[in-house]
């Protein structure tokens, strides 16, 4: 009788969610806003397995933004499972990265990006590996530096590399993602390419993110140097204060999230978490200074 009454729970359950799936899916083609309360509502309530198969069709839809909105709903429960599930959604969302438009594609780079490198699996790291072959492909450098990310696509990135007709882009970054899994022959390439450029808010804006998601060393170390110029060579973020200030401030924004026990945190803005930058930037240098051999986090 329990078992039957379990049974008869699910079911409705079942029902329920396809319910406000199908609902919520059809006003926001209709409307084409999202309701971020009914979307978390979704998320908390229902089983993964029944979210999952009331959000296939959609995956497949001809309106690109219900395709995306699906792929959404499926990263936001994918993020708060057990490993196992994790597992299956990543494989939904590599899938996903086939899809025939860039914006979509991109979004699930993103999205990708926020699961933790156990979170895919062999068969997750096999797809990127046949993604990083494509000849055509959206966001190749979001791809390669997820692959680097999670350690796969080792093999395909050196490949192309062979190629002589390889744009530079790509060269950089599957440079940049070969560096993030050790390789110290394309650690040497990347730092080989950077160390006669001069420090200017391009290097800042373009460059010093790319070293930093590689979290070696050299290039940690690159980035620190600029921590103790005091030339102002960088545009103030403020548009309301048009002028240069020390690129050193926005360095210290780029490496604070990943030096241990760095003295300052990030805040929800992307900002360092102070009211004066200047005490910052000298409590910085003096922790630098005390802390040659800092901890990078992984």
């Amino acid at each position: 009788m329990r078992f039957k009454l379990i049974m008869l729970t699910i079911f409705a359950c079942n029902i329920l969610c396809a319910q406000e799936v199908k609902n919520y899916i059809n006003i926001y083609k209709s409307i084409g806003v999202s309701d971020y309360s009914k979307e978390k509502y979704i998320i908390s309530k229902y089983r993964f397995s029944s979210i999952k198969k009331e959000l296939k069709p959609y995956l497949k839809d001809t309106t690109t933004a219900v395709r995306q909105k699906a792929y959404y709903l499926l990263y936001k429960k994918g993020i708060v499972l057990r490993s196992d599930e994790k597992n299956e959604v990543v494989n939904i969302l590599i899938e996903g990265c086939n899809d025939k438009n860039g914006g979509i594609v991109g979004s699930i780079f993103d999205h990708l990006n926020e699961f933790n490198a156990k979170d895919f699996n062999k068969n997750a790291k096999q797809s990127i590996n046949t993604l990083l072959s494509k000849k055509k492909m959206f966001h190749r450098k979001k791809l390669a530096m997820l692959a680097g990310n999670v350690g796969a696509g080792r093999e395909a990135m050196q490949k192309k590399l062979l190629d002589k007709n390889i744009s530079y882009e790509t060269k950089w970054s599957y440079s940049l993602a070969l560096a993030r899994q050790g390789s110290a022959k394309h650690i040497n390439y990347c730092m080989s390419q950077i160390n006669e450029i001069s420090v200017n808010n391009d290097l800042i804006a373009y460059i010093i993110p790319d070293l930093v998601y590689t979290r070696q060393r050299e290039m940690i170390d690159f980035c620190i140097n600029i921590v103790f110029k005091d030339s102002k060579d960088c545009y103030s973020p403020n548009p309301d204060k048009p002028e240069y200030i020390l690129c050193a401030y926005r360095v210290l924004e780029l490496i604070a999230p990943v030096i241990k026990n760095f003295p300052y945190k990030i805040d929800d803005t992307g900002t360092l978490d102070t009211d004066d930058y200047d005490k910052a930037l000298s409590i910085a240098r003096k922790w630098f200074t005390d802390n040659p051999n800092y901890t990078i986090l992984q």
